[in-house]
């Protein structure tokens, strides 16, 4: 895996932003044309590369998920523990957002627990469940949800990588590029390793 602060990542991550998904041999081409490198080693660049914003799409294509993302709002139904903790239980509905783990909570962006790892941290937020959650969640502020109320419809948005959370009180009129809804079921299975299906992000392992 390359090194995601290499300066030719970086650049060919700019370039799929710009450009959106493409095929890694697609990808490997516009890097020479964009002066780069040779063709093997954009070739190989464009199959091994490794970046925390990097996804997969189901056809093949390598997508920039920060730009895919940015904008797209996203909904959860709130629950007495998740206002309590300031903890979101990311399955399956956020599960779009753990990549963009940052840990700088106070500038809007999102850290991700998980139990057996960062049980600490659900102890001193007072979440006794041993079991909450099943799988990821999203750590807030203390008090960021403390206006709502259980059964609450929250909207969250990533815009410029910056997580906004506002309440829901009309239904949400879908993006007309959006998924007409998020996988119901999806588990993360190797970090900053994502792919999708039918327009929604599923994470899995990709051999290297």
């Amino acid at each position: 895996m390359t090194d995601p602060t290499d300066p030719t990542v970086e650049a060919a991550m700019a370039l799929l932003r710009e450009h959106g998904p493409m095929h890694p041999d697609g990808w490997a081409r516009l890097l020479v044309a964009e002066g780069h490198g040779y063709l093997a080693d954009m070739e190989e660049l464009a199959e091994y590369i490794g970046h925390p914003r990097l996804g997969y799409l189901a056809d093949g294509r390598s997508a920039a998920l920060d730009s895919m993302l940015d904008g797209r709002v996203l909904t959860h139904r709130l629950t007495a523990l998740e206002i309590s903790s300031g903890i979101l239980d990311a399955h399956p509905d956020l599960t779009p957002l753990l990549p963009f783990d940052d840990h700088d909570l106070a500038a809007g962006g999102l850290r991700t627990l998980f139990r057996n790892l960062d049980d600490d941290v659900f102890d001193e937020r007072g979440v006794n469940d041993p079991d909450w959650p099943m799988d990821a969640a999203l750590l807030l502020e203390p008090e960021a949800l403390a206006d709502f109320r259980p059964g609450d419809l929250v909207a969250l948005t990533l815009v410029d990588g910056v997580l906004q959370l506002t309440a829901t009180v009309v239904p949400l009129r879908p993006h007309p590029t959006s998924p007409a809804r998020w996988p119901t079921w999806c588990r993360r299975r190797a970090p900053g390793r994502w792919t999708a299906s039918s327009g929604s992000f599923w994470p899995t392992t990709r051999p290297y």
